[in-house]
């Protein structure tokens, strides 16, 4: 036991200096921010960071380390250097949260590490206390804190649109930039464009294409303005930069097409691909899950994820007007597929 105690000794210290060095790291990327900052330059270097992930694979071969093991390390590092660059970009803002789910969460965290103001408020004043207290932030009336905010983030469910919630709330937000993050835009884009223009403030829609996780730097996220908002584009554009997100612009149909492709296509494939897994497996009386392959596993990753966000699944396969075209797509390259390796599926 005594020489297990003296290694867990050793292992204490090179963690002590394993976070010296993180924190060194991300110091100088800070300052190669400020640089990028003066000169005008653009956050992202994809070059760059392909050539650094790619030496770290190198050098982590040559030593012996697991590949997987390095590329989950440098890929956290790069996350988190673009997020300590990013942050140097914005002027600080005040941002009003509405709403206290995953997506809440993972948002006013970003925003609050990027040096923003965030408040957060909903209808549950509990539950957004919670919210603000467990990620650093104040809590508020939804009310109070919009009328004290440059930017409203409204992270809430369709039904909160279409029961009237949001557009009770709207009345109070004359002079912010609103922003929304529904998947699912058919009937809510459109309601809010008009009261932005009925009540006087800039609307910009946003998608961002990730879920509730662990701080998703490096993530895209869709910026769809109205004509109310359009001119405020390019500061929100920073302001996402800033909490290391990468924005990309589309207009309100182009979003809808692109989404029917990322999103309807692939969630059909998914959930089809587990029940036709699961109908299989139960008529060959197999456990398949001992023989899974490593692409299994990772595939069965992705189909959790996909089965824990079931609601808003189903929200963006019913209200996506180029849903049903996708769907009849994705059926009928499946059975153009499956012939090719014989059989009639007709």
């Amino acid at each position: 036991m005594e020489e297990i105690e003296m290694l867990r000794k050793e292992i204490d210290r090179i963690d002590e200096e394993l976070i010296e060095l993180i924190q060194r790291r991300l110091e100088i990327a800070m300052k190669i921010g400020l640089l990028k900052r003066e000169r005008g330059a653009p956050i992202r270097d994809l070059t760059r960071e392909a050539e650094v992930e790619e030496r770290w694979i190198r050098l982590s071969k040559e030593r012996n380390i697991p590949e997987g093991m390095a590329r989950e390390i440098i890929k956290t590092l790069i996350r988190y250097s673009i997020a300590a660059q990013a942050s140097l970009v914005a002027r600080s803002k005040k941002v009003a949260v509405i709403g206290y789910g995953g997506m809440a969460r993972t948002l006013g965290e970003m925003m609050r590490l990027a040096g923003h103001k965030v408040m957060i408020g909903g209808r549950d004043p509990m539950k957004a206390k919670s919210l603000a207290t467990s990620i650093g932030c104040e809590y508020g009336d939804p009310n109070d804190i919009i009328s004290k905010s440059d930017y409203v983030v409204i992270a809430l469910s369709r039904e909160a649109f279409t029961c009237g919630y949001v557009d009770n709330l709207a009345t109070y937000m004359k002079g912010k930039i609103v922003m929304d993050i529904l998947s699912a835009k058919a009937g809510v884009y459109e309601r809010m464009v008009s009261i932005s223009k009925d009540l006087g403030f800039s609307y910009i829609s946003t998608h961002p294409l990730f879920g509730p996780s662990i701080l998703p730097y490096g993530e895209t996220i869709v910026l769809i303005p109205s004509n109310t908002g359009i001119e405020f584009l390019e500061e929100v554009m920073i302001f996402w930069s800033s909490i290391g997100l990468i924005p990309v612009v589309a207009g309100y149909d182009e979003h809808e097409r692109a989404m029917a492709i990322v999103q309807v296509m692939p969630h059909l494939y998914m959930l089809a691909l587990s029940e036709a897994i699961e109908d299989l497996s139960r008529r060959y009386g197999i456990e398949y899950k001992v023989f899974r392959t490593h692409n299994m596993r990772k595939i069965e990753e992705v189909i959790e994820r996909i089965k824990n966000n079931v609601d808003v699944i189903k929200e963006i396969q019913r209200y996506n007007r180029y849903a049903p075209e996708a769907r009849k797509s994705g059926i009928d390259a499946l059975i153009r597929v499956a012939r090719v390796f014989g059989g009639d599926y007709s």
